[in-house]
């Protein structure tokens, strides 16, 4: 994480930057989603309930920020750190959107659409 900062405070982040990686961490997290959608319904076929209880659960995966050790190995091996705009930016679309389905999960508890 001290590295992380480090390369953090050289870089500039903008609102533009944050826009244009937010396609490709939506297509990440779609894609995620219909992986974890096929496994339940393989779960669900085989009535493997460890999987069928807690895909809710298993959805918030998709929404996981990219690992920040990543610009550890890049600045170890290749002295850069150029995805740190990256990491950041996912970091942000990761907060926001585990923020959202958190609450559209709490809200539709609260409703009872989801026993």
């Amino acid at each position: 994480m001290a590295i992380l900062g480090m390369w953090l405070s050289e870089t500039q982040l903008s609102i533009k930057g944050l826009g244009s990686e937010c396609k490709p961490y939506f297509v990440k997290a779609f894609l995620m989603s219909l992986c974890v959608f096929i496994v339940y319904l393989i779960a669900k076929e085989f009535d493997v309930a460890i999987v069928t209880q807690n895909v809710l659960t298993l959805l918030l995966f998709c929404f996981l920020p990219p690992a920040a050790n990543i610009i550890v190995l890049e600045t170890h091996y290749m002295g850069t750190g150029t995805s740190v705009p990256k990491i950041t930016y996912g970091t942000i679309l990761s907060i926001i959107s585990i923020t959202i389905y958190a609450g559209i999960i709490v809200s539709s508890n609260l409703l009872g659409l989801i026993h």
